[in-house]
């Protein structure tokens, strides 16, 4: 048991200190990084709806409070479904998974789907604490970070 926990810090520490190749080739062949291609583009959309999935380690609100913090005008299913055609076109469904790992480092993936159910975004993040509710709080907070650093400001009319 011992071995294992030593392994995969040691592993966690290797992962942390290894440069990103963010080169193109890069990013197009390892569909993990497809966030740095389309970062960008999360500018072209008003509004999110954060799927209903249960408020999950209360991570539904945090995403509600945190989008709406950094500028973006947080919708409800229902409120989304009312939209025109031409409002939806300025708006992103986000989802986000949850796997839990029971003696290992649990992971959180948030994707950002247009209405045409294209990913405009995506990030994964694990975390390894004591709790699985503790895993995804830290997992939340390192995506939060990433999409922080977007710099997201609405650019259309």
């Amino acid at each position: 048991m011992r071995l294992n926990i030593f392994l995969f810090v040691l592993t966690v520490i290797i992962f942390a200190i290894m440069p990103v190749d963010t080169s193109a080739a890069s990013i197009v062949n390892n569909p993990s990084n497809v966030h740095a291609l389309t970062e960008h583009k999360i500018n072209n959309y008003k509004y999110i709806c954060i799927e209903n999935q249960g408020n999950a380690y209360g991570l539904e609100e945090k995403y509600r409070d945190f989008f709406s913090e950094i500028g973006f005008t947080v919708l409800t299913e229902d409120k989304a479904e009312e939209f025109s055609a031409t409002e939806r076109e300025k708006l992103l469904m986000a989802n986000y998974t949850c796997t839990v790992v029971a003696g290992a480092a649990s992971s959180q993936t948030l994707t950002l789907r247009n209405t045409a159910n294209k990913i405009v975004y995506s990030r994964s993040e694990s975390a390894y604490t004591m709790t699985a509710n503790s895993d995804m709080k830290r997992a939340a907070k390192k995506i939060m970070k990433a999409v922080r650093a977007l710099e997201y400001k609405y650019e259309g009319e």
